[in-house]
């Protein structure tokens, strides 16, 4: 290599032109690299859109293997390599998840290539979670609290979004105020419908990466589905392409199936850029960008691929998996929400008010504490409840209102929410004479009451997943009926249905809220686990006094005594009663 030759490059490793006329893709393919060779975008163009995208407010739905996690860390050094003086955040969902993706992802990219090793990055600071370049910072950080409060930023580029804590997200959005950027980009596979990336990409813009057929010009957007998928030997009584399992492979030819036109039938070419454009579904929502990539975004994933990862996921009985993963989809069915019309169909609709209750007949209550309290109340037995009053109560009159509720009923048991408000909580206890107990969600046992050192119970400990799951059982088998709804009748609904139950492999399940608006599905949950733990007390104290008869005096603590009382009992609508 001559003198001249290597100046050269020398001079442009350490003065990259750069002006705002360089698109950041080009800017990254020409500074960039991967695993030794020029990064490129080639096959997978319809990256440079969103390389280029420096929107405030953009979200991108993502399927697996499209490179869109290289493009996102690129996107981000970039940023703060030709702007100096800034600082960006890039969170993940947990410190793990981070650190994996700083050691393997970011540190051999900001390591290998010369436009972030210039004459001034020396001594820069190049840890795990803090990366200087120049004048700018890098944190990478999960998802804490403290993280999401301890430091300012000008950009927040926010990686699996779905898998994120969702509040965590918005205090980490809190961090731009001080900025005049304040650039937030998520990026994330979808999980469920109206859920993290979904909910934000329904309000966007929706840019869809479209294809012209080069026979008829019809323009379209490929899906996994009949329309677009021709698959040799299917029958046509396989309406749904995800139906196909093992069985039914063996009879198709999978290797030759191919995407095609839903117009003419001609056989859609996914690989040349001049016939894909990304086409916005509301071009007048400038205030929020939206791109939603899928395995047909690119020609490298064809359909024989897709469904071999079809019949994989189906091996594992992951079908959500095959959804969100390989087709960048939501995915939902009746096992993991609620579906509206089951709900619909346990309202007594001849009695929206509030029937008439007896002062004989005993009372449940669960109570979902907030800033408004969201209180149920039903008659019978836990396997057979009939709700039949929904009431949201501002906490301050929460009290007062319980006060007025046991003079009315013959409240015999129930649970109420024992955070936030714990000492709201424990007064509502003693109102009611220990008979709704304070409960929280801890722990792996379904229930567990809890004693002080006076051996008085104090409140309880339920598994949130197994009581939300009773109250969705219910639901599913129509043995909970709900009257005296009045106007409650639709958001009873939304809460319901605002809950998902992701399962995955070796994973316990686990309810998600969507948008946080469940608080009648969780007071029907603190109702159900409040008289199902009363009976066990009851149970329990039965056990120990035939234990402990005629050896010792028991000494019954005032907020229990309801639920220990004489040794012989009636029961009632499948409640207890002391004689």
């Amino acid at each position: 290599m001559s003198f001249g030759t290597d100046f050269q490059s020398d001079f442009r490793s350490r003065f990259t032109l750069d002006s705002a006329a360089v698109s950041m893709t080009d800017w990254v393919e020409k500074n960039t690299t991967i695993k030794g060779r020029p990064f490129s975008i080639k096959g997978y163009e319809f990256q440079r859109a969103i390389l280029d995208d420096m929107h405030p407010n953009l979200d991108v739905i993502k399927c697996s293997q499209v490179g869109l996690t290289e493009v996102q860390i690129r996107k981000m050094l970039g940023f703060l390599v030709r702007n100096q003086g800034l600082s960006a955040l890039f969170t993940l969902p947990e410190e793990k998840l981070y650190k994996r993706v700083s050691q393997t992802r970011v540190k051999p990219i900001v390591d290998a290539d010369a436009i972030f090793n210039r004459e001034h990055d020396q001594g820069a600071v190049r840890s795990m979670n803090i990366m200087q370049f120049g004048r700018s910072f890098l944190y990478l950080t999960g998802c804490t609290e403290a993280d999401a409060t301890s430091t300012s930023a000008d950009a927040i580029f926010n990686d699996e979004v779905d898998l994120s804590p969702q509040d965590m997200l918005v205090l980490f959005n809190s961090r731009l105020q001080n900025s005049i950027h304040r650039i937030s980009q998520r990026f994330s596979t979808p999980t469920f419908p109206g859920f993290g990336i979904d909910l934000s990409y329904q309000a966007s813009d929706q840019l869809h990466y479209m294809v012209r057929c080069s026979r008829c010009n019809h323009w379209s957007w490929p899906q996994f589905n009949r329309d677009f998928c021709l698959i040799p030997g299917l029958s046509d009584n396989i309406e749904k392409l995800s139906d196909i399992t093992q069985s039914i492979a063996d009879e198709i030819d999978i290797m030759e199936s191919y995407i095609w036109c839903p117009k003419c039938h001609r056989a859609l070419d996914l690989t040349d850029p001049s016939f894909r454009q990304w086409v916005a579904k509301h071009p007048s929502r400038k205030h929020a960008r939206g791109y939603y990539v899928t395995p047909f975004s690119t020609g490298k994933l064809d359909l024989p691929y897709i469904l071999g990862q079809l019949l994989k996921y189906r091996q594992r009985d992951y079908l959500r998996g095959f959804f969100n993963t390989v087709l960048g989809e939501t995915y939902s069915d009746g096992n993991i929400r609620l579906e509206e019309e089951v709900i619909r169909a346990c309202f007594r609709d001849e009695q929206p008010g509030v029937p008439d209750v007896g002062p004989d007949v005993p009372v449940s209550i669960g109570i979902d504490m907030g800033l408004v309290a969201h209180v149920t109340l039903a008659t019978g037995p836990v396997e057979q409840l009939e709700v039949f009053r929904f009431e949201a109560v501002p906490v301050q009159e929460l009290p007062d209102f319980v006060r007025a509720l046991c003079k009315q009923y013959n409240i015999v048991a129930g649970g109420i929410d024992r955070h936030p408000y714990t000492p709201t909580a424990e007064e509502i206890r003693d109102i009611s004479e220990g008979k709704i107990l304070p409960l929280e969600y801890r722990g792996t046992k379904e229930f567990n009451p809890v004693k002080d050192q006076y051996d008085n119970i104090t409140h309880g400990q339920i598994n949130r997943t197994m009581a939300l799951d009773a109250v969705a059982k219910d639901i599913r088998r129509r043995s909970i009926r709900m009257s005296g709804y009045g106007h409650y009748r639709q958001t009873i609904i939304e809460h319901l249905r605002d809950q998902v139950r992701d399962e995955q492999p070796e994973k316990p399940a686990e309810w998600k809220k969507l948008t946080g608006q469940d608080h009648f599905h969780h007071s029907l949950a603190f109702l159900k686990a409040g008289l199902q733990l009363r009976n066990l007390i009851i149970a329990l104290s039965n056990t120990e006094v035939r234990t402990n008869f005629g050896i010792l005096t028991a000494t019954v603590p005032m907020h229990n005594s309801p639920l220990i009382g004489s040794s012989k009992r009636r029961v009632e609508n499948g409640l207890y009663f002391p004689y």
